[in-house]
């Protein structure tokens, strides 16, 4: 069951969602401090530590850690225990986000460019295919990045 709004009617599914992957990654943190008192294991979670040899230093999983480290079904239970707590009372949404940073976005970031019914847009922005738009290189820039091919798309800032 999810969290329920102050007047009793559930939380929207994007505030939920929110709400949910911030729990998960607090379970995260939680466990690796555990691990780090408990067993002195690195607080990003790391196995493996470094050991010099010779002039070179290696990687090796230190096998005293990598027992000792949380699971991920540990990660789940703690997980489910923190939303079955945040859950089991009604709590308004905007506050809640807002008290760990994740402020809801009330006005989309991008300024769309107004055109009027009808007409066609310009299509100022389409390049032909083969081509840079700054002059320099053309397929020969691109290759050079090794993506010759691919379509390139950007992603919306926000969405509807």
């Amino acid at each position: 069951m999810g969290p329920r709004k102050l007047d009793g009617s559930p939380w929207g599914v994007s505030d939920s969602v929110r709400m949910h992957a911030w729990f998960r990654t607090e379970a995260q943190c939680q466990l690796r401090q555990r691990d780090h008192d408990l067993y002195g294991i690195p607080l990003d979670g790391r196995v493996n530590q470094p050991v010099k040899r010779g002039t070179t230093t290696e990687w090796v999983v230190n096998p005293a850690w990598s027992k000792n480290r949380h699971s991920g079904k540990d990660r789940e239970a703690l997980e489910e225990k923190l939303w079955t707590e945040f859950s089991s009372e009604p709590r308004d949404p905007d506050a809640e986000l807002a008290k760990i940073g994740l402020a809801r976005i009330i006005q989309c970031a991008v300024k769309r460019r107004a055109s009027s019914a009808g007409e066609i847009p310009a299509r100022q922005g389409v390049a032909p295919a083969g081509s840079n738009r700054s002059g320099g290189g053309g397929n020969e820039t691109v290759e050079a990045f090794g993506v010759r091919g691919r379509r390139w798309a950007t992603q919306r800032a926000c969405r509807p």
